[in-house]
């Protein structure tokens, strides 16, 4: 069901039986959410009037997919309250939303995430506290952001890992070399399905 740019204030009169809703480009600073059982929800570039922390997502508690990216988000505990009860979700789109520090991120219930998109950030470092609980991830994009340090080893521990995007920032150094160890063992080290590490237009 796409609401996109249809001034959105009450869900109460959607159908229980959608399970798809896109609310992208809207103004929900007085929307009423209702439960229902979606998998996919999108909210890019959305007016709030105030924190996100006022959306009442726990009453999605089936959500696979969440799309909040092109939104500028205060990453505080009213955040972490926001997305802790979505156990059962698989993407996140974080991408464009204002985060300048991982460490502004807390998703200790979404160990089970698949796919983050953390691109168009202002993200400088990585370390592996970071991402070391993500070991679910399939695809991680950090792309378009700032990042000019990657602790070593940081990733590690994500053995489902497949697709890595670094592209766009200001890293010095190769990928291998990065984490750092040779192309040789680097797959054997992190014990990984990696096929994909997009490291273009970096400062090397």
């Amino acid at each position: 069901l796409d609401l996109s740019a249809d001034f959105v204030f009450d869900m109460k009169d959607i159908s229980n039986s959608v399970t798809s809703i896109s609310l992208n480009n809207n103004y929900l600073v007085n929307i009423k959410f209702k439960m229902m059982p979606l998998t996919y929800l999108s909210m890019q570039n959305v007016t709030i009037g105030g924190s996100f922390s006022r959306l009442q997502l726990y009453m999605f508690s089936s959500l696979f997919s969440l799309d909040l990216s092109q939104n500028r988000i205060s990453f505080d505990d009213g955040f972490t309250q926001l997305i802790s009860p979505l156990n059962n979700l698989d993407h996140l789109n974080l991408s464009n939303v204002n985060m300048s520090s991982l460490d502004m991120l807390n998703l200790t219930k979404q160990i089970n995430l698949h796919s983050l998109d953390l691109s168009h950030n202002s993200l400088t470092s990585v370390y592996t506290r970071h991402v070391r609980e993500f070991r679910s991830l399939s695809e991680l994009l950090l792309n378009d952001n700032r990042i000019g340090f990657i602790e070593q080893d940081a990733f590690m521990s994500l053995e489902n890992l497949k697709l890595i995007n670094l592209a766009n920032n200001r890293l010095r150094t190769f990928a291998f070399a990065h984490f750092p160890m040779n192309s040789q063992n680097f797959l054997v080290k992190c014990k990984s399905m990696l096929t994909h590490i997009l490291f273009g237009n970096n400062q090397i």
